[in-house]
């Protein structure tokens, strides 16, 4: 049991690394296209009250 569990947690902290370095080496574009669509959105309409 022990080494399923650590087999596991092995494949799960590949998979995590891998994703934060992609998303890393793109995140310039990312916070980009962000700023985009705050830009291109029209603000909330206040809620009736």
């Amino acid at each position: 049991m022990k080494r399923i569990r650590a087999v596991w947690l092995h494949l799960v902290a590949r998979v995590v690394r891998r994703v934060k370095l992609v998303l890393g080496a793109g995140g310039a574009h990312l916070m980009a296209a962000r700023q985009r669509m705050n830009l291109a959105m029209p603000p909330p309409a206040s809620a009736p009250g």
